[in-house]
């Protein structure tokens, strides 16, 4: 069956990836097996096949589906691990040759070559203009190099070549209140920085441009906490991070104190606890007791911003993963009902206010609402990290070595 052939992909995932991969599996919306697949992993499945922990599922509707049955996958995914919805049409809309995504999936286009602006570091539109014309610009001369080394798969090539396909995406996009027109002016700032770039060396121009990606590390890295187009979970949180569990950077993390355990369904799989803080007047927040303030934002307010930026910024897809409440469904279905022609793809998931029963559903939480006190005391409980004993190796080319002209790999 098609279930089987999903266990074989998710168990080779599981065993041939080194890092939290993400494993694929589409089905169409008319298909026989659907209802198995709708159900693959449900509660009780998980239990039975813990590699489907690994599969990002997505049904494929290639026409308009009936709206009563979207509303009961909908409150089916309250209680159990749901696929998300994909309008198949809309994508190839976009780019004919799309042929599925993930849950979130913001890659309509068959390769990805992206890069990324922190929306709340722009100072003014003129930057951001510049910026974007030559982040555009430098993504292009990415497809340019040859592809066929004998590693790597040819249609990465094939298709980079076919496409020219750039993905500048925006982060932090809450905080930042970015409006259409100057939004729209950055787009055609990337749109003639990929141009331009294509007629200077005298290839196609690219056939995307723009994206928004999920962003959840490159994020953090820039110093922001509102992941591409969400809004920030908590006030406080913890975070925690997938690590293979020979990683060299681990010792490091130990020694400064952060906490470190196993992976309740990877057996090669820790996870560390880094402290995030979301301090901004933009983000909307509620006290749900004992001082945790979590995420306020309705599920109109979430689809209306992908749609907002799907209309205004992105060439492919939005990223999303959009939270709800049981007692939001009637509005989601609403919002599909009138949107559909738009709408192309996100990762609807239970809003959870009692995290002790999302814990006992997942085993884990990728990121844990705090109060303020426990931030503090986990805070103040670890050290500065001195990544610096991982590249403690002094390489000189000052050796008797080097003096053939060839130095040693050190």
């Amino acid at each position: 069956s098609k279930i089987d052939i999903l266990d074989i992909a998710t168990l080779y995932g599981g065993v041939l990836a080194t890092r939290r991969a993400a494993q694929m599996e589409a089905m169409a919306y008319h298909d026989p097996e659907i209802d198995d697949f709708i159900t693959a992993k449900s509660n009780d499945n998980l239990n039975k096949h813990p590699n489907r922990y690994n599969s990002n599922n997505t049904i494929m509707c290639y026409t308009k589906p009936n709206m009563k049955w979207v509303g009961e996958l909908l409150d089916y995914g309250t209680t159990n691990d749901a696929p998300a919805i994909m309008n198949v049409a809309a994508a190839q809309r976009r780019y004919e040759g799309c042929e599925g995504l993930n849950p979130c999936g913001e890659a309509i286009f068959p390769n990805c070559n992206l890069g990324e602006i922190n929306a709340t570091n722009l100072t003014s539109i003129s930057e951001a203009k510049r910026l974007a014309h030559l982040l555009a610009r430098a993504l292009y001369r990415q497809t340019c190099p040859p592809f066929s080394d004998g590693i790597l798969q040819k249609h990465w090539d094939r298709n980079l070549k076919n496409t020219r396909q750039i993905g500048v995406g925006l982060t932090n996009i809450v905080p930042a209140n970015l409006r259409a027109a100057p939004l729209r002016e950055i787009y055609r700032s990337v749109v003639i920085g990929g141009g331009t770039m294509a007629y200077d060396l005298g290839t196609p121009v690219p056939q995307g441009n723009t994206v928004v990606k999920p962003s959840g590390t490159m994020t953090k890295v820039m110093g922001g906490g509102a992941e591409g187009s969400h809004h920030p979970l908590a006030k406080y949180i913890f975070n925690n991070i997938n690590f293979r569990n020979d990683d060299p950077i681990l010792e490091v993390l130990e020694n400064a104190g952060y906490k470190i355990i196993n992976h309740p369904n990877k057996h090669d799989t820790v996870l560390v606890t880094f402290p995030i803080s979301n301090i901004n007047h933009a983000y909307k927040f509620k006290d749900i007791g004992n001082g945790v303030y979590i995420d306020a934002e309705s599920v109109i307010d979430q689809l209306n911003r992908y749609l907002f930026l799907l209309r205004n910024w992105a060439d492919q897809n939005v990223s999303m993963t959009v939270l709800y409440r049981k007692d939001e469904i009637p509005d989601i279905v609403a919002w599909l009902d009138k949107h559909w022609d738009e709408y192309i793809s996100v990762a609807f998931m239970q809003r959870f206010e009692d995290y002790t029963d999302a814990k006992e559903r997942f085993g884990y939480m990728p990121q844990v609402p705090v109060n303020e006190s426990d931030f503090s005391k986990y805070i103040n409980s670890i050290k500065d990290l001195n990544v610096d004993t991982l590249f403690n190796q002094n390489i000189s080319a000052d050796t008797e070595e080097c003096n053939s002209g060839v130095c040693p790999v050190n």
